[in-house]
């Protein structure tokens, strides 16, 4: 068990080998906010964060954590998933036309939804997920299907103990 931050401080040049901008959409704004502001776009772009390498046999569990802001919820096209679960059974950079993926096999993957999470136009929320996980790489990807403006800031990845209290775990 590990609670210290896992993710990798956010730099303007996201740090080559621990982040992979899939479209190279994802940008730190001036406020060292984490941004995407898309329009027409027709195919999906994630940001996945550095992947953290786990032992198979036994079970991983984890807990994100992130301030997100959405500036209309009701612009979002294709879906309003805003993060990326998955287990990869690598961490290998493949490039795909012009998109670099992460992994070269998603064995399991789960999206977070904005409307599940309550996210109001225009406003910040925190947003805590709580994850159990067996697998060889474990990945949390920032992620917009379609059109709109997101931020994210806070972003947060402890390893934690199950607990009794949390009812909601994601499953991977």
């Amino acid at each position: 068990m590990n609670n210290e931050n896992l993710l990798t401080e956010i730099e303007t040049s996201f740090q080559k080998g621990l982040w992979v901008n899939r479209t190279d959409e994802f940008f730190v704004n001036q406020f060292e906010e984490v941004e995407i502001k898309r329009i027409e776009s027709k195919t999906p772009t994630s940001l996945f964060l550095n992947s953290i390498k786990i032992a198979d046999q036994k079970e991983h569990v984890f807990q994100f954590s992130c301030e997100i802001w959405i500036e209309n919820f009701f612009n979002l096209t294709r879906s309003d998933a805003f993060l990326m679960l998955t287990v990869l059974s690598d961490n290998n950079i493949v490039q795909n036309v012009g998109q670099k993926m992460l992994g070269s096999k998603i064995e399991k993957q789960a999206f977070v939804s904005a409307n599940m999470e309550n996210l109001t136009s225009g406003k910040w929320k925190r947003v805590v997920l709580n994850i159990k996980t067996r697998g060889k790489i474990f990945n949390i990807a920032l992620h917009l299907s379609g059109n709109g403006w997101l931020k994210y800031k806070g972003l947060t990845l402890i390893e934690t103990q199950p607990s009794d209290e949390v009812k909601d775990y994601i499953l991977l």
